[in-house]
């Protein structure tokens, strides 16, 4: 919805409907190792009329509260519906604090309106609790450009400008900056990842050898074929 109307009736009138049946879960920004797990949905008795409401796929443990009690994270007495995986449960902390927390997020995907305008917009992002009377709410910005911007090895700035991300850096679909490479890993530029420096000769047609002479052709040639140094 766009900035400048931000009322909660504005948000009511364009509920989002989600991309497929299936929550991700993401152990990192590579999706390729992310792991599906099926999703609940229901659109009878919701509100708007007709909005499809998810359930948060995460369990908690047996109990009216919800595991908070427990000394740890391991919902030894059960779950309050079964996890969809190994760790998928819990609230992550108890009352004694954080004793295990998630190392892992929940990725869904929604459908972009085909018809919107560009510009800016904000996103209403609601959750209500299911033991308590609790809602919790929160928003984010979206600027919706013509520029092409793929999300990997660049991103789209505040101002709709995509960015291409420097040699020894890069950015994946998550990323709403460009990363610097870990040490000892390189990229050329416009990278959705960073190599070994292994990977990158490889890439580049180059051959392992000795000596310094190599060394030299290789540093002179770094700008072309993407910074290894």
């Amino acid at each position: 919805y766009q900035r400048r109307v931000r009322a909660e009736e504005c948000f009511e009138k364009m509920p989002l409907s989600f991309v497929d049946s299936y929550h991700h879960i993401a152990y990192s920004s590579d999706s390729s190792i992310w792991t599906k797990i099926p999703a609940f949905d229901t659109s009878v008795g919701t509100f708007p009329a007709g909005s499809v409401w998810r359930r948060n796929p995460i369990p908690a443990c047996d109990g009216s509260h919800g595991g908070f009690r427990n000394d740890n994270n391991d919902c030894g007495s059960g779950t309050q519906f079964p996890a969809a995986g190994p760790g998928l449960h819990g609230f992550s902390f108890t009352h004694k604090g954080i004793t295990d927390a998630f190392k892992w997020s929940v990725v869904d995907q929604i459908r972009v309106p085909g018809k919107l305008e560009l510009g800016e917009y904000v996103l209403s992002w609601r959750w209500d609790g299911e033991q308590t009377s609790q809602i919790w709410n929160t928003c984010s910005s979206i600027i919706i450009t013509d520029t092409e911007c793929s999300g990997k090895g660049n991103y789209l700035n505040n101002a709709g400008e995509c960015i291409t991300c420097p040699a020894n850096s890069y950015s994946s679909e998550q990323d709403a900056s460009c990363l610097s490479c870990p040490q000892d890993t390189y990229s050329r530029e416009g990278s959705a990842s960073c190599k070994t420096e292994e990977e990158m000769e490889e890439d580049c047609g180059f051959e392992q050898q000795e000596g310094v002479a190599y060394w030299m052709e290789i540093l002179s040639m770094v700008q072309e074929c993407g910074g290894i140094c």
